[in-house]
């Protein structure tokens, strides 16, 4: 009978071992986890539900506290990918003033990528560097020239966004302007 029992209890913690997945470079939650939340490192995931599990989840990765960085970020995916559901967030092109179809969710560009991890600012070296520590290297990417792949990972391309809100040196908006700051800071070629 306790062998039966410790059979169980052996497959139930089973259920929650923690899987690294070596292709995006990232650590997933328990497979438990996984079952109930979208899951936001699966390359090509889309929709307001990853989006807002993404941001949630870089937010927490990056330590922010300020209360306008989600939705100045949910704001983004909204304009540029419509959350991953516009059907061109996946497909590169060069279009007229620039490039649309890269960086995921986000639609961040490579160069805004490579400027992200050529930083020299502390805060954003210290941020790559524990992102890196828990499995998502913008590094390794870069210098693999992965960077679209990287970026069709939801989490990843909402880090890399925030990353590069933060690289600006203007403070974060009030939530009644995330429109203006969008525009002057993340879409400049669109005013």
């Amino acid at each position: 009978m306790a062998q039966g029992i410790l059979d169980v209890l052996n497959q139930i913690g089973r259920g929650f071992e923690r899987i690294y997945d070596e292709n995006i470079g990232g650590l997933l939650s328990s497979n438990a986890q996984a079952a109930q939340e979208p899951n936001i490192f699966q390359r090509r995931a889309s929709g307001q539900a990853v989006t807002d599990a993404a941001i949630n989840r870089a937010i927490e990765l990056v330590g922010d506290t300020n209360p306008v960085v989600k939705p100045l970020l949910r704001y983004t995916a909204q304009k540029e990918s419509k959350f991953g559901n516009d059907p061109d967030t996946f497909n590169f092109r060069r279009i007229k003033g620039g490039t649309v179809g890269h960086g995921g969710i986000m639609q961040v560009t490579d160069r805004a990528f490579k400027n992200i991890v050529n930083s020299d600012k502390k805060d954003i070296k210290n941020i790559l560097s524990r992102l890196k520590t828990k499995g998502i290297d913008f590094q390794k990417a870069a210098n693999d020239g992965n960077i679209r792949e990287f970026l069709e990972v939801p989490v990843n391309s909402v880090l890399a966004a925030r990353l590069h809100y933060r690289m600006n040196n203007n403070p974060l908006p009030k939530v009644g302007n995330i429109s203006n700051y969008y525009r002057d800071i993340y879409a400049p070629q669109t005013k």
